[in-house]
């Protein structure tokens, strides 16, 4: 079983950190680069899992320049490693992507955890980024379902979770388990209906390695994600800083997508479309898969949907570099190298086709208001399985406080196992 298969090289290394730039396989699309942001929870090869079941593999083979944010796996002393400094991290690898591909601004993809992150640095710096996408990443915490439930100021103080430092990969997967306890028993019993499919095996064997590699949480920056996101939803409210600046959803013009997975138990869509409901931009859409929260990238429908809908919407969206792809593809990679050596100072600041109606807005409504008005009703959602053109009518302006949650989309789906349902919705 081979993981992470995508060739790949390390261009740039902060702290546990580095930046991964996958190798071309084919002529590059003449469109700016895209950095994939994993969650700081589990590895970040779920974005690669095995041959036919990456999201590194399709960007790769569609002519994307692609790179990714590797968070490493912290050491003890990283306890005091704060959310502040873990956006500040974020930036400098943006930074360091534009960088190294000398482009002025680039796509930016975050999953789980790493959409919220990858949100929250769009708001901070929405100079840097032409297309934002967030891949089952919460940002109305209100709306996270059981997690939020499990961690209710009432009862949970993620203060005394951590006062002996990081909080340790157990916990966190015991967390997660908690959500489905029986999924630990029906996976394994499923797993005798396709015992005898090498494909299958094959499948469960990956998620099963990738589940089980979990890392530990730096301590510092868990109590900020549990206090200020989950128990306050200053992402919502319009509270939440950073470094002392204001991380404001608004202040996002760019064209941003948000991914939702019908099943998904860790990131509901009413969390996960709360960017949507935020940002300002004028072209932006909610796509609904079928599937659970880890089934949207590695299940069945992420090669048939996920996979091909994100690459035309980034083909359709991105702007051309400042240089010519030819040039980035020839040129030798560089070698591995620190923040320092890069100019990425810590306390600096910087400003395989054509798209397809889906992925191109057509099915989703797009926004008309001036920047700064407020934020209009939700969009009608794009359904993942028809893919047809469907446009909702236009609502009045209703103040923030006042939103409901968006409707989940109904779709028909594909029957699933047990060991299916337990391995691809039910994990991290």
């Amino acid at each position: 079983m081979n993981l992470a298969p995508t060739p790949r090289d390390t261009l740039f290394t902060d702290g546990t950190a580095s930046l991964y730039r996958f190798r071309p396989q084919r002529q590059l699309v003449d469109r700016a680069p895209v950095l994939l942001v994993p969650s700081m929870i589990n590895r970040w090869y779920v974005l690669d899992l095995r041959e036919g079941a990456s999201l590194v593999e399709a960007f790769v083979a569609a002519g994307l320049d692609t790179y990714l944010l590797d968070w490493g796996i912290p050491n003890d002393e990283d306890r005091y490693l704060t959310w502040d400094d873990v956006l500040a991290r974020l930036h400098r690898f943006v930074r360091a992507t534009k960088r190294f591909a000398d482009a002025k601004k680039i796509g930016l993809l975050g999953y789980c955890m790493g959409g919220t992150l990858a949100g929250i640095h769009t708001a901070l710096h929405p100079e840097d980024i032409a297309g934002l996408v967030n891949l089952v990443g919460p940002f109305d915490f209100a709306q996270a379902g059981m997690l939020a439930e499990m961690v209710d100021a009432r009862w949970f103080d993620p203060r005394a979770l951590t006062a002996p430092g990081n909080i340790s990969p157990k916990q966190m997967q015991d967390g997660f388990i908690s959500l489905r306890p029986t999924a630990q028993i029906s996976k394994w019993v499923g797993l005798l209906d396709k015992a005898f499919d090498p494909e299958f095996r094959d499948s469960f064997k990956a998620l099963e390695a990738w589940a089980g590699d979990n890392i530990p949480f730096p301590g510092e920056a868990y109590v900020t994600y549990i206090e200020e996101l989950y128990q306050k939803n200053t992402l919502m409210s319009g509270q939440h800083w950073v470094g002392g600046r204001h991380a404001d959803l608004g202040a996002i013009t760019c064209p941003v997508l948000t991914i939702c997975a019908s099943k998904d138990n860790i990131c509901p869509q009413p969390a996960a479309d709360g960017l949507n409901r935020m940002c300002s931009s004028d072209d932006e859409q909610v796509m609904v898969i079928p599937g659970g929260h880890v089934g949207v990238v590695v299940g069945s429908k992420a090669k048939q949907v996920t996979y091909p809908a994100l690459i035309e919407w980034f083909v359709s969206r991105l702007p051309k570099p400042s240089v010519s792809k030819e040039a980035v593809q020839s040129a030798v990679a560089e070698p591995v190298v620190s923040a320092e050596a890069v100019g990425v100072a810590p306390a600096v600041d910087e400003p395989a086709s054509e798209a397809a109606k889906l992925a191109s807005g057509e099915g989703a409504e797009k926004s008309t208001r001036p920047k700064g008005a407020q934020k209009k009703a939700p969009a009608k959602k794009v359904v993942a399985k028809t893919a047809a053109k469907k446009t909702a009518p236009k609502k009045e302006a209703t103040p923030k406080s006042s939103r409901s949650a968006a409707k989940p989309v109904e779709s028909e789906e594909k029957s699933v196992t047990p060991v299916e349902k337990a391995a691809l919705d039910g994990q991290a």
